[in-house]
């Protein structure tokens, strides 16, 4: 969101069902989300997300069969 105009963008956009926890910020300012957008619904990933670029980094992946 900027802040002087009030304009927001969408940092998350996607097609069909996709889940996206907030998890925190990077040291350098990146936004952590938890998905099942990036590696399918089988997965939940944990992603970095450089706000300028708009770029996601997948940190770390969990089958969410190990989560039943």
């Amino acid at each position: 969101m900027d802040l002087a105009t009030g304009a927001a963008r969408e940092v998350t956009p996607h097609e069909g069902d996709a889940q996206y926890v907030p998890a925190g910020w990077t040291a350098d300012g990146g936004f952590l989300v938890m998905t099942d957008d990036v590696g399918g619904p089988r997965h939940l990933d944990l992603v970095a997300m450089d706000l300028a670029s708009r770029e996601w980094k997948r940190l770390d992946r969990i089958d969410r069969e190990l989560l039943a």
